[in-house]
């Protein structure tokens, strides 16, 4: 196992199968939440850690910048496979309470505006819409 080829037993713990009230307080716990991934097609990590406030640091990778934002002001982006830019952008959310607060509020106002499933739903009536109609897809991801 990496963690402990890399003796990083003492200070990880891994969890699984927790409910969902067990995960949002376990979001609740944290100072900040981070999604490395090499490719993204859409993430619910990020999305659960931003609607519980938890400010994010994330790669660019696949869908990441469309669900967390523009870095620095909805979360961080660094890119794939750039250890010293993740741990760079960790850095500067752990030194930074005046930050994390800002960008943990920011990114729960943009998932709470783009992918609840009141949103979704109205996006998706929206598109019917537009399709039995006879006119483009709309571009926006909020359908007021």
């Amino acid at each position: 196992m990496a963690l402990e080829r890399l003796g990083l037993t003492d200070i990880v713990t891994t969890i699984t199968g927790v409910s969902d009230e067990e995960l949002a307080r376990l979001y609740g716990e944290a100072e900040i939440a981070i999604v490395p991934s090499l490719y993204e097609g859409f993430s619910l990590p990020a999305i659960e850690a931003m609607s519980c406030g938890v400010p994010v640091v994330a790669t660019t990778g696949g869908a990441l910048p469309e669900v967390v934002g523009t870095s620095g002001e909805t979360g961080l982006l660094v890119e794939p496979n750039n250890p010293e830019a993740l741990v760079t952008a960790i850095g500067r959310l752990l030194d930074d309470a005046e930050l994390r607060d800002r960008l943990g509020a920011n990114g729960r106002r943009r998932v709470m505006e783009r992918f609840t499933w009141q949103v979704t739903a109205r996006g998706t009536a929206a598109c019917y819409d537009a399709i039995l109609e006879g006119r483009p897809l709309p571009d926006s991801m909020t359908f007021d």
